[in-house]
This record gives structure tokens, sequence and C-alpha cells, in this order.
């Protein structure tokens, strides 16, 4: 609703004689007010007229009482009502209004108001009821009085009584309704803080731990985030700690405790032996420690966790579940007992309303027509009053008003009567009238007066803008004069009649002034007579300025740059300016192939109607012209634009019409010549170039700056293509040296550093395939010095089996040779004191086989390492080159080539890891092997020393020599048969390293087709494949493997250990 401001705190108080009166439309705005509304609201009639009557309205009237007001008398019913109203200089007035509909034909048309000055009592009682109404405290339904069972109720108690059990009823239904609102209130605080908010917290948690298992597992994939992610788990560890510790705060069950317990151990488990491992190991850049976290530590514990979480969140939505059912519950027992009241309250309602009606609607409706008929002037309708009660007290006033409201309307009739014939008189004179009141606010204008003032609103309004011939009624005649104090005394004063001239807006105007005197001899206002002397004067300032104005038309048209034709309504050339003329004069050979007659000097007083072939088709058209019409002529090579526009008069009468000429033969050839060159340029030639000889001005302009445009587009697009086409042979020395603005210096920036970053790609690939190429040349050299050296043990070890052989002949003889005992003793000492120097030798071969196996695989680790960092690089080289788009595409070919390269370098390397790690193990156990036959040669020796200085004990001692020498035998057979098997194994590892040699040379050539800057033009060198390093044949004899100690063979795969190349 609409707030008056400002207000003050003074009140203007009615005199009892003031009756203020106003009528306004079915929306409320103000078609009609008296005097005394304007004297005591301090607005004038202007301000009030068709504004909404809430204008005068209070801040401090509660709406509610406007509400009551309209949807009365919208209701058809008159209000009254204490109101509080609002002055223009924010003081304010108390009326006792009152507000009835204006009827017309049995249909409301608007609304009276009738306010007069209220008695103290009311307006106090009514500022409490306001008061009280803007605080909240709204008036309460007075209580069911006690009623007398022996005397007729009256209508006072029959309302009562329905009211008081609608209350009831009412109060009933809505203690029920706050008590279940109460309820669902808390079961709605429980299922949100305790349920929803905790299960949101939950929820948050879940995220959370996903988000860090995600970022752990990211770092594993791209090292080179792990710093970022490994802060931003941190991060996320501290919020999900600060989540868990509000929610432990939350009351919980002994069972919801109980599962937060366990998920607050679980999740310790994977923070503290998961998480912060994996980080620890991410900063130390360990990435296979924290591979190893991720599997073994983090998607377990993850895994756990988030079942256990899963749980408490399901246990929280049953509750929140269950609680919501209680209350749909709750709620249909309430409200069936809501509607069982209701009901009650209704039926017995209907009992005494029924009674009700029949006492009170048919008189109210007798009364609602009598108060129409006064409302409409009819008061021929008799009125009953033989009630004694309510309605018969009231109708008994009826009768009072209706007498009083008759006289007044008769009084008013005859007043308007009289005003309607002075003012039809008035708005049918001949001269124009207007009419001021005593504050000199102009309250009526003749028909005359309007017509005058119509006619130069547009000139009054160059001095005074806001002045309007429609909007006089109302306005103070003070706005008309730049000293309006100067006009009140004058007005003020006069008494008889005064005469004055005015020059309004360039107007000329003669006043004549009459002061309007009553009966009594009070003056009370004034009366003017208005006539325009504008035209009469004007007329031959007119006349005389013409001729001067259109001597200074004419100098002006006769310099302008545009040619200028007119023409009168006949067609007939009655003026051409100087550049016209020039502009025909240099095409007159040109239209005289058309026209042999024309002639550009004899253009005046010739019809336009010769320079057409069809005369006719020209006359309609300039006949009919109301608007510009433009032409374009081709007169030989020449080109001519007109535009013809129609000339009028002030009456709306067509004078003739001119005609604007423009030679656009430079124009258009320009045009052309720049469709030439943008047409080339748009076909990739960027040679032609726009000719300035001739041209001047803007033309000459444009073709400059469209041949300097064309020159740097020429010029960048050559250093484009120069580095393109050395990209295309393999040469990244060239780069774009020239300085460019704008787009171009951006496309040159990114170009070069496009450039750059390829190089340092290239570059870095070529170190990491010297260093393969290295690596692999190392192990070929070390598997050929392996092989030869077991082929020396292999020999080694035949020698020793042939002696043994000997040895054991020699022991088994002692027996039949007794007396050579003591030299084959010695012999057999010599013999045996050998072997234990070759078994020593072995011992030692053996120990060197393995650490060379170890270094092997140490090796390999480093070539394994080096494919995964070439790999990354070539997965770098493919995203530039997509960045880099149709350009990159040759380079995309040769990353993924690296990439596969790299990816078969792996895998070769994890094979050679493989046999050489089972190589070990076999080498671990010969050795094992061979330090037991030392210790069986030691045993040997010491016994044939034994036999030397015991002869007796010959036969016992040779036994068991037998024995032992068998034993030795067995074992150097399986000595000989792992030694051979580690020939063979050695033998795969030189051919294996031997082909990684030759893929990391065949990588070599692949990045030598690129030209480096460091290499200062030179094409790198391109290494031929290297002949695989010949294999000592061995010497070995096959000996047939003993089944109890045949090793497995292990089985080859290229999978295995490949969990970072599955991730690219």
């Amino acid at each position: 609703m609409k707030l008056n401001m400002p207000v003050t705190s003074h009140e203007v108080v009615l005199r009892d004689d003031h009756m203020i009166v106003s009528k306004t439309d079915l929306k409320g705005l103000i078609t009609y007010v008296n005097h005394d509304f304007l004297e005591i609201s301090g607005f004038t009639e202007r301000e009030l007229i068709g504004f909404n009557h809430n204008i005068v309205r209070h801040p401090e009237m509660p709406p509610a009482a406007f509400k009551d007001l309209w949807d009365t008398v919208k209701a058809g019913k008159p209000w009254t009502g204490i109101v509080k109203n609002r002055c223009k200089n924010g003081d304010f007035y108390w009326v006792e209004a009152n507000v009835t509909p204006l009827y017309e034909a049995d249909k409301v048309v608007g609304f009276l108001s009738v306010r007069y000055k209220p008695s103290q009592e009311k307006i106090e009682a009514a500022s409490r009821l306001y008061r009280d109404i803007n605080q909240g405290r709204m008036p309460q339904t007075p209580l069911l009085q006690r009623i007398n069972p022996f005397k007729n109720i009256t209508v006072k108690g029959r309302v009562i009584s329905v009211v008081s059990l609608l209350s009831v009823a009412l109060l009933l239904v809505g203690a029920m309704g706050l008590y279940g609102m109460n309820t669902a209130n808390k079961n709605l605080r429980t299922v949100y803080q305790d349920k929803a908010a905790a299960v949101s917290e939950l929820r948050q948690i879940d995220k959370l731990m996903m988000q860090n298992r995600l970022q752990i597992i990211n770092s594993v994939v791209t090292p080179a985030d792990a710093a970022k992610n490994a802060d931003e788990v941190e991060r996320n560890i501290a919020r999900i700690s600060e989540i868990w510790k509000g929610f432990s705060q939350r009351p919980l069950s002994q069972e919801d405790s109980g599962i937060a317990q366990q998920y607050a151990e679980k999740r310790g488990r994977f923070v503290q032996e998961g998480l912060k491992p994996a980080i620890a190991a991410l900063r130390a850049n360990d990435i296979e420690a924290a591979k190893g976290v991720v599997f073994t530590k983090i998607r377990p514990f993850y895994a756990e966790s988030v079942e256990v979480l899963g749980q408490f969140i399901a246990k929280q939505d049953k509750a929140a579940q269950t609680a919501y059912e209680d209350s749909i519950s709750r709620y249909e027992t309430l409200r069936a007992a809501a509607l069982a009241i209701i009901l009650l309250g209704i039926a017995v309602a209907a009992w005494l309303g029924a009674g009700l009606l029949r006492n009170i609607v048919r008189p109210l409706d007798q009364v609602l027509d009598i108060f129409q008929d006064i409302s409409n002037g009819h008061f021929s309708r008799a009125v009953p009053i033989s009630r004694d009660d309510e309605i018969g007290k009231l109708l008994q006033q009826v009768v009072s008003i209706k007498i009083k409201l008759g006289f007044d309307l008769a009084e008013t009739q005859r007043t308007a009567e009289e005003g309607i014939r002075l003012r039809n008189a008035l708005d049918n004179v001949s001269t124009g009238v207007m009419i001021a009141d005593q504050d000199r606010n102009i309250i009526y204008v003749n028909k005359s007066v309007s017509r005058i003032l119509k006619d130069v609103e547009q000139d009054v309004r160059t001095q005074l803008p806001g002045f309007r011939a429609d909007a006089l009624l109302g306005a103070n005649i003070d706005s008309f004069h730049k000293d309006p104090s100067h006009q009140a005394r004058l007005l003020g004063s006069f008494t008889s009649t005064y005469t004055a001239h005015l020059e309004i807006g360039g107007r000329k105007m003669r006043v004549v002034a009459n002061p309007v005197m009553n009966e009594r001899g009070q003056r009370l206002g004034s009366v003017a007579e208005w006539a325009d002397l504008t035209e009469e004067l004007a007329l031959q300032e007119r006349e005389r300025a013409l001729a001067a104005e259109n001597l200074r038309v004419r100098i002006a048209l006769d310099n302008v740059s545009t040619g200028a034709m007119i023409a009168d309504k006949d067609r007939n050339i009655v003026y051409v300016n100087k550049s016209v003329k020039t502009i025909l004069k240099s095409a007159e050979s040109e239209i005289r192939k058309q026209l042999p007659n024309f002639d550009a000097d004899k253009l005046m007083g010739t019809n336009i109607d010769t320079f057409h072939k069809n005369p006719t088709h020209q006359a309609n058209l300039l006949g009919g012209l109301t608007q510009p019409y433009t032409a374009t002529l081709q007169v030989g090579s020449r080109t001519l634009r007109v535009v013809a526009n129609p000339v009028i008069n002030s009456e709306g009468e067509r004078l003739g019409s001119v005609a604007e000429w423009t030679d656009l033969t430079a124009e258009i050839a320009t045009q052309e010549e720049v469709a030439k060159i943008v047409d080339a340029a748009s076909k990739g030639d960027f040679a032609t170039r726009i000719d300035l000889s001739g041209k001047e001005g803007f033309f000459r302009e444009l073709g400059a700056g469209l041949n300097q445009f064309l020159d740097t587009v020429a010029e960048a697009m050559g250093d484009i293509g120069r580095v393109l086409g050395a990209m295309a042979v393999g040469n990244l020395t060239e780069s774009i040296q020239k300085n460019y603005e704008g787009t171009f210096g951006e496309i040159k920036s990114d170009f070069n550093a496009t450039v750059a970053r390829l190089t340092e790609i290239i570059g870095q690939i070529k170190e990491a395939t010297d260093q393969i190429n290295t690596a692999a040349k190392e192990i070929a050299m070390g598997n050929a010095d392996l092989s030869q050296r077991t082929e020396e043990q292999a020999s080694s070890l035949e020698e020793t089996a042939s002696s043994m052989e000997e040895l054991s002949s020699t022991v088994k003889q002692n027996a039949d040779n007794a007396r050579q005992a003591n030299q084959m003793a010695m012999a057999a000492s010599s013999v045996a004191a050998k072997g234990g120097s070759v078994v020593q030798q072995v011992v030692s071969t053996m120990a060197d086989i393995n650490d060379s196996a170890r270094k092997i695989v140490d090796i390999i680790s480093v070539i394994d390492g080096i494919a995964f960092q070439t790999n990354i690089l070539a997965l770098n080289a493919a995203v530039e080159a997509a960045r880099a788009g149709e350009q990159g595409r040759g380079f995309a070919v040769v990353a993924g080539e690296v990439r596969n390269l790299a990816q078969r370098s792996a895998a070769a390397a994890k094979e050679i890891k493989t046999l050489i790690s089972d190589s070990v193990d076999k080498v671990e156990t010969g050795a094992s092997l061979v330090n037991q036959a030392g210790t069986t040669m030691e045993e040997i020796v010491a016994s044939v020393k034994r036999v030397t200085d015991i002869m007796a004990e010959i036969s016992a001692a040779s036994m068991e020599q037998s024995s032992g020498i068998d034993q030795v035998n067995t074992a150097i057979t399986q000595i000989d048969e792992v030694t051979q098997q580690n020939a063979a194994l050695v033998e795969e590892a030189a051919a294996a390293a031997e082909s990684l040699t030759e893929q990391a040379q065949t990588l070599a050539h692949s990045v030598s087709l690129f030209r480096l800057s460091r290499e200062a033009g030179a094409t790198m060198a391109v290494a031929a494949p290297r002949q695989a390093l010949p294999v000592p044949p061995s010497h070995v004899p096959a000996v047939k493997p003993m089944p109890a100690h045949k090793p497995p063979k292990p089985a080859v795969k290229v999978e295995d250990d490949g969990d970072e190349w599955a991730e690219f």
C-alpha cells in the first residue's frame, strides 16, 4: 500500500461547518473535490483530479481499515469510520468519513465520500484501535453474553450465539492443530538434526574419502601432480576429522555408538596405514612404494571403511523413515477428530442460523432497498417503523436521513441547474472565456479559449515546457507569468476591467480581465477574455523575411558540395547549383551518346522529362512522390546516384521536387578493385595490390591500409610456411624472428614456443635412446664374458669327473694290488689335492657368476625405468602434437612409434629380468653343491693321507673311499648338468640383449631425422645396426638332466609387472 511521506506531528483541526466532499470512480481515482477538501488538505485540484484517493492516506492508517472500506463499498454498502488523513505538507487531520456507492441504472458507477469533524472521544478510540492493529493486536470477538430465557432473543443475542459456537469449534480445531503442529515440529527437528543432518555429514565424509583415494591413484599414474595431490589429500583428511568431531558430539544410541566406533577404527587404519604412507612415498618420489601402498593398504581399508559407513547411513535413513510414518499416523488421527468437531459445529450453527436469517435478512433487505433508492434520489418508498428492536431503530433513523437528504438533494439540483445553464452559455460564445477562483486557480475554460490555446500550444511550450491546453482546469494562472507575485497583487486588488497584452512562446495575446463578485460584494475570482493577435501582427513580418530567407537558401545551395536540382510541380527545372553542373558537365560526353541534345549549360527551364525515354512513367513517379526516392544511373562508364524528395508546403500542398546528384564512379571502381583483391586473397594470392594512383581522400587511405594489411599477412604466412617446411624435413632449428603485433604476434609466440617444446622433447628422447643403447651393449658384453667363463667351468668339471673315475678304479684295485697301495695312495693324494683345488676354483667361479647375474638384474631394472620414462615422454610428445593440430600430425606418428618401441623394450627387459632371476636361483643351488663337493674333497685328501700312514687298514679304507667317491661322482655330474643349463640361459640372455641393442638403434635412427639447434644444423649420425655378438660354441657334451633335479621352466608373460603401462 502507498506510503505518503514525510509526516509531521501537527494536527489540522476541522471547524464544525467544514464538510469535505469528494467523488471517485470504481478504481478509486478522484473525479471531484469541493473547496473544503482543497483548503484542509493543501492540495490543488489539479494535483487531485485523476489521481488515486490514497494520496491523502496517512501512514499510520492500517491497511486493514481501508480493506474493510473497499470491501464494503464495492459490495454496494455504505461505510462509516474515523479516518486519519495527511495534508500535502505532512500535517494530519481527523475526519468522520461516510462513504456510499453512487448508482446509475442500478449499477455502481463510483463512490461519494462526505466527511465531518469527529468528536474527541471518537478520535481517541480510533487512535487506540489503529495503534493496536499496527502492533499486531487485532480486536477480539466478545464472549457470549448471558441470555435471559424469559425474554425474546434479540438479533444481537442470535448473532452472539452463532459466533460463540463457531468460536468454540474454531478454538478446539485450532488447539488440536497447534498440538499436531508442535508434535510434527518436534519430529521434524529430530529427523533433520539427528538423522538428515547426520546423514549429510556422513555422505560428505564418504565423498572426501573417495576423493583421497582417487588423488593417490592419480598421483601414482601421473607423478607430476603428486605434490599438489598430496596437499589436497592432507586438507581432506583434516576436513574429515573436523566433520567427524562434530558428528561424534551428536546424541547417538548405543548401537549407533558401536557402529561409529567401528567406523572410526576402520578409517583410522585407512589414514594411518594407507594415506599417510602413500603421501610420504609420493613426497619422497618413490612411486613404486606408493603403488604398493595403494594395492595392499588403501584399497582394502577403503572398502572396509565404506562398507561400515554405508551400514551407518542406511540405519539413519531407516530411522528417519520410521519417524515420518509416526507423524503420518498422528496426523490422520488429529484430522479425523478435527473433522468431527467441524461437522458438529456446522450442524448446530445451521440450526441457529436458520432462525437468525428469518429475523434479520428480510428486514435488512428492506433497509438496503431504501438506502439504494435514497442514494439514487428516489424518496417515494415507504419505510416501516412498527418494530422496536434494532431493525426498527434503524428504520427510524432512515426516515430522518431521508428527509434531510431529500432537502439537500433538491438544493443541490437547483444549484447544479443554474451552473449548467451558465456553463452552456459560456461554452457557446465566440469569445474565449477563462474563469479563475480567488486563489487564481482556473476553474473554467470555454471551447473558444481552449481552441485558441490549443492552436498556440506548441509555441507556448517553447517558454512553458509543461503547458497543456487540455489540462488547464485546476492549473494556476501564475504559471503563465514570470513574476507570479505581481500577477497575484494585480488580480487580488483590481475591481474593474483590466486589459493586457501578453507574449507567450512567441504568441501575442490580448487578455481582458474582469473581477467576479457575489451579491454581498465579495470577490469570488476573475474572468478573462482571450484573443490571439499573433497571426495579424506577424503576417507582414513573415512577408518581409520570406524574400531574405529565400536569398540565403539559394546562396547556401550554390556553395554546397552535393549536387542539388529543384523542379516545380510541372517538372520544369527551376534551380541547379554549381556542384550538379560540375557533375553533369564531366559526364556530358557520355550522356550525349544517349541524349544527343543534352547541354549541361542550358539546364534551367528544361523539363526533366527530356532526360527519360518514358516521360509518362517519370511524371507518375514524381507526381505521387511522398518520401525519398533513390535511383542509380549508368551513363557510359560513369555511375550517378539521384535521390529525389518531394517539396511540400505547410498546408500539405506539393510544390515540386528536389534531387541530389552524386557521382559514384570512383567509389564503385574502388569497390570492384577491393573485391578483386579480397577474392585473390581468399584463394591464397597475396601478391595483388591496390593501385593508389589517381585516388584521393578516403579511397586513397583505404587502399594504402588494405595494401599494408596484405603485406603483413603475406609476410606472416611466408614465415609460417618457411618454419613448417623446415619441420617437414626434420629441421627444428628454424623459427619466426620478425616482430608482429596483435593476433600475428600471438601466433608467432605460440609457433616459436611449439618448435622449442618439440626440440626439447626430441632432445630428451635422443638422450634416453643413447642411454638404452649403452646399457644394451654393456649387457651384451657381460653375457658374452659370462658365457665364456661358463664353458671353462664346464671343461673343468669334465676333467674333475674323469679324475674321479680314475680314482674309483684305483680304489677298487687296491684290494688286489696291496703291494702297490702306497704308490697308488700317493697318486690318489695328488689327484685328490688337485680335485680340491679345482673344486675351490668352481666355488669361486660360481660366486662370480652369481655377482654378474645380480648386476645384470640391476641393469635390466635401469632399462625398465628408461623405457617407462621414454613412454611418458612419447605420451607428452603426442599431446603436444595434438595441440599443434594438422602441423603436428607427422610428429604424432613418430611419437607413437617411439612409445611402441619403449613398450617393447620394457617387455624385453622384463623377460630378461625374469630369466636372469631364475638363473641366479640356479647358480646359488650350484654353489651350494660345489661347497658340498669341496667338503667331500677335503675328506678324500685326509683319507688318502691316512691310507699312506695306515696301510694295514687299506681294505676297510678302500671300501669307504669307494663309497665316498661314488657320492662325489654323482655330485660332479649334477654340477655339470647345472653348468650346462646356465650356459644355455646365458646364451639366451645374450640374444635378448642383442635384440634390445638393435631396437635402441632403430629408435635412435627415428629420432635422428630431426635436426636440433645444439647440433649446429648437422644431421645426427645414425649408427648401423650392430651384428649380434658371436657366441662361442659350447664343447660341453649334453648331459641328460636327472628327473629329481630338473628345474621347472618359468612361463614368460609380457604382461607381468606391467601395471604402470596399463595406466597409459
